[in-house]
């Protein structure tokens, strides 16, 4: 499989706007109408290799290891590509290799549950009553709505992983080359990053408050009892 990123000059973690910058140099280089028309093939190999990583969906295509020009040929000799190893070796591996269908993990993630505990007296326990409970839990970050970045705006893209989330590389093994994925280091497996993050929350969102929640007691309650309240956990 033609090294895309090879033949355009820049890494794989190239933004849009190298590989546009970069194609429109290389499609001067090799111009048969300026080079002369013994470079009409690398001219062709330019074109299709910007018709492939300027397209987000072709070039997630070809990071898994298909070329999206030439599908059948895979990474691998005998139309064996590296987006089948990746369907192998995830049914083994959870995953790991390319083509495991990994997304970028949600910065927002379900809230725990909270623990608190009170006392009530006699009364209440005979013939119930209402018991105000404190509750010391994370609640949403009032001065940035939960963004986590100044003003509420929202994330940018990471333009290390553009998105997905997950880097990918290529190692050999004992079996040849495979493709293999990690979180991305630089949004920790988001597939965005915070530019300014809020002052008050540090870019989590969320900040640890108190407040006073009252709890219905019913007649008859017993000692060490438990008593479940929706939506009074910790702000996802």
């Amino acid at each position: 499989m033609a090294d895309y990123y090879e033949v355009l000059g820049v890494d794989r973690s190239a933004s849009d706007d190298d590989i546009k910058k970069a194609y429109r140099k290389m499609s001067r280089k090799y111009h048969p109408d300026l080079a002369g028309p013994e470079f009409e093939e690398q001219y062709k190999e330019v074109n299709n290799a910007y018709e492939v990583l300027s397209d987000p969906e072709k070039r997630r295509m070809y990071d898994a290891g298909v070329d999206p020009n030439n599908p059948n040929a895979g990474g691998f000799g005998g139309g064996f590509g590296m987006g089948d190893m990746g369907d192998i070796f995830g049914q083994f591996f959870g995953g790991a290799f390319g083509g495991g269908g990994q997304g970028p993990i949600p910065r927002t993630q379900p809230g725990r549950d909270s623990l608190a505990s009170a006392s009530v007296d006699l009364k209440t326990v005979v013939f119930g009553g209402t018991a105000h409970v404190k509750i010391n839990t994370f609640g949403l970050c009032q001065e940035c709505g939960g963004s986590g970045a100044v003003g509420g705006a929202q994330p940018a893209t990471c333009p290390d992983c553009h998105g997905q989330g997950y880097m990918q590389k290529v190692v050999r093994t004992m079996l040849g080359q495979m493709m293999t994925s990690a979180p991305c280091e630089r949004c920790e497996g988001h597939g965005t990053i915070i530019l300014n993050p809020c002052p008050s929350c540090m870019g989590h969102g969320r900040v640890r408050t108190t407040r006073t929640v009252g709890v219905t007691i019913p007649a008859g309650i017993s000692d060490n009892s438990r008593l479940r309240l929706a939506n009074q956990g910790e702000v996802g």
